[in-house]
């Protein structure tokens, strides 16, 4: 069982594990590599900063400050895609964005947080629509490191929560989940490209 210096020392690993991806990330995107997909990133913006106050307020500690600071990240990416990030946006990208964002009044008027989460869950797979379109399709304009550390990170996050609870740690592993199904999708596509050269 973990002290709550131990817990610290973790929410403190996370942070500098989420700074490590989001700074290859964002020099990806200036060195015109990486091409965010602004709806994508502005949904989760949204989402994450619900997730930290959600684990704030019961209590998750050390293990709510890496999705804190993601969620400033989030919106960061966001603005910066708006100027640097994918211009083909589609017929799909835009109902999926519409979606998530009809969604979001049923999810705030929802007061059971449980419900909540998974309608929550239920807008992120729309945010997520978008990137996994875009990076099926162009696979290498999408950097799979802050994916991978964002699995890292969250992993950690979850030792370091103060307080256990379905609430707490359902979204982690949902998120856990997402960006390890996507990383193995842009892995996938990246193979069948170069074999196709």
């Amino acid at each position: 069982m973990l002290t709550m210096y131990g817990k610290e020392l973790i929410g403190y690993l996370s942070i500098l594990v989420t700074l490590f991806g989001y700074t290859h990330y964002f020099v990806s995107i200036f060195k015109g590599r990486t091409k965010p997909h602004a709806f994508s990133w502005m949904i989760w913006g949204f989402l994450v900063s619900v997730a930290f106050y959600a684990q704030y307020i019961n209590k998750a500690g050390p293990g709510a400050w890496a999705t804190g600071f993601v969620a400033v990240i989030c919106i960061a990416v966001a603005i910066i895609a708006m100027f640097r990030g994918e211009k083909d946006i589609k017929k799909s990208d835009w109902i999926s964005f519409i979606c998530a964002l009809t969604i979001i009044p049923v999810w705030y008027l929802t007061e059971d947080p449980l419900p909540a989460l998974v309608i929550a869950m239920l807008i992120d797979m729309f945010g997520y629509y978008p990137t996994f379109r875009k990076s099926y399709y162009k696979p290498y304009e999408e950097t799979i490191v802050a994916y991978v550390t964002g699995i890292l990170q969250v992993s950690l996050s979850l030792s370091a929560m103060e307080h256990y609870s379905l609430v707490n740690i359902t979204y982690p592993v949902f998120v856990m989940f997402i960006n390890t199904s996507f990383v193995l999708m842009v892995v996938y596509r990246r193979g069948k490209a170069n074999v196709a050269i």
